[in-house]
């Protein structure tokens, strides 16, 4: 009798133990964020990532972290931007960027932005957003630039290239 109850209390603490040890290694990703998994990986790849839905990570071997996928908005302020018509002007723009979710594409922006507080990665969006707001003024004349909307088309072509 004494050793069926210590059998049962046996494979009842077996049980909670391995019932603990996932629900502590288990981690969640919330719909706006990426989870990156790092170390030993399935298939030998030194990342793997989860848009969605959760992993087990274990310790020692693997390390984790969340790639935030939320828009962020950037104020550009252009002064003295040359047109094609070598006007001189000055331009302000908000640009929106965010992470895409495209499989082919997290992998570079885990590589760029994984460990980034969020001011580096505006003040990183901000550096390429100036050299696109440059690029994009210098291809127009002013009048094509005052033009209604004739910016938003010209720059989501050239993001998309």
């Amino acid at each position: 009798m004494v050793a069926t109850i210590a059998l049962v209390i046996l494979l009842a603490a077996t049980f909670l133990g391995a019932a603990l040890f996932i629900a502590w290694r288990y981690k969640r990703c919330p719909s706006d964020k990426v989870l990156v998994v790092d170390g030993k990986t399935p298939g030998n790849e030194p990342q793997y990532f989860i848009g969605g839905g959760g992993a087990l990570v274990y310790p020692v071997i693997q390390g984790h972290a969340f790639l935030d996928l939320n828009p962020l908005t950037v104020e550009l302020r252009g002064h003295g931007l040359r047109t094609a018509d070598e006007s001189s002007i000055d331009m302000a723009v908000d640009l929106r960027v965010r992470v895409t979710r495209d499989p082919q594409l997290v992998p570079n922006a885990a590589e760029r932005l994984l460990h980034k507080r969020p001011e580096d990665v505006a003040a990183l969006a901000k550096d390429i957003g100036y050299g696109m707001l440059d690029k994009t003024v210098a291809e127009r004349t002013t009048s094509e630039l005052t033009a209604a909307n004739s910016m938003a088309p010209t720059i989501a072509a050239f993001i998309n290239n």
